[in-house]
């Protein structure tokens, strides 16, 4: 068996140099790690191949900057069939080429996973809060097909866990770092928890996820 996978390569290289210099909120940890956490817990689930290239790049079009030029010419290096132009390109025209470059690096069933988990941006629809974002997430979830939630389940495993570390080592401070309230949080990520359990049959995931909410609530809502 071969086990080394090119897709995820160039996945990995991808997300390194989409999410470049950019840290975990409110730490100095480096966001990449992040995407591959999300990647090996669907690995050490039993998912395969598919899910474990779109968790590396879950986040990839929430926080890819089309005004950014170093962005452009590190992919165009990394990427030197790209078909990305020499001349470098901003705003519209290089989320025009950024996309088709998507389309054609990577299947188009990981690239719908990735979308389906992507937010709106606040050029593609009228800015809303929090709150509004999250409970459309929710909503989206109750019908989404089963591997999205898979993915989903395993993004939210992730930041509960790192949540709740964090919090032993640092204390609930950290709570601080986000830009919801801590109860507005933790209703959140038992809401992906609740959706998990329901849509994936109660699969071993959603009831990690499911322990892992109920550990952030013990600090958020204590006895």
């Amino acid at each position: 068996m071969n086990g080394y996978l090119r897709l995820f390569d160039r996945a990995l290289v991808l997300a390194a140099i989409v999410h470049h210099d950019m840290p975990r909120k409110g730490t100095a940890i480096p966001y990449l790690i992040h995407p591959v956490h999300v990647a090996t817990i669907l690995l050490r689930h039993g998912y395969g191949d598919t899910l474990a290239v779109a968790a590396l790049l879950h986040d990839v079009l929430e926080d890819i900057d089309y005004d950014n030029g170093r962005a452009q010419l590190a992919i165009r290096s990394a990427f030197p069939r790209a078909g990305l132009p020499d001349a470098i390109l901003t705003g519209e025209a290089f989320r025009t080429a950024f996309d088709a470059f998507l389309a054609a690096e990577f299947p188009a069933d990981v690239l719908s996973l990735v979308r389906a988990v992507t937010e709106p941006s606040s050029s593609e629809s009228p800015v809303r809060s929090w709150a509004d974002r999250k409970s459309d997430t929710l909503a989206r979830l109750a019908e989404a097909p089963h591997d999205v939630v898979v993915l989903k389940s395993a993004d939210a495993l992730h930041n509960v866990r790192s949540i709740v570390e964090d919090i032993d080592h640092h204390g609930a401070t950290v709570l601080g770092r986000f830009k919801a309230a801590p109860a507005d949080t933790l209703w959140y990520y038992e809401g992906v928890a609740c959706h998990s359990r329901a849509r994936l049959d109660n699969a071993p995931i959603a009831l990690e996820l499911t322990d892992a909410t109920r550990a952030l609530a013990t600090i958020v809502r204590p006895a």
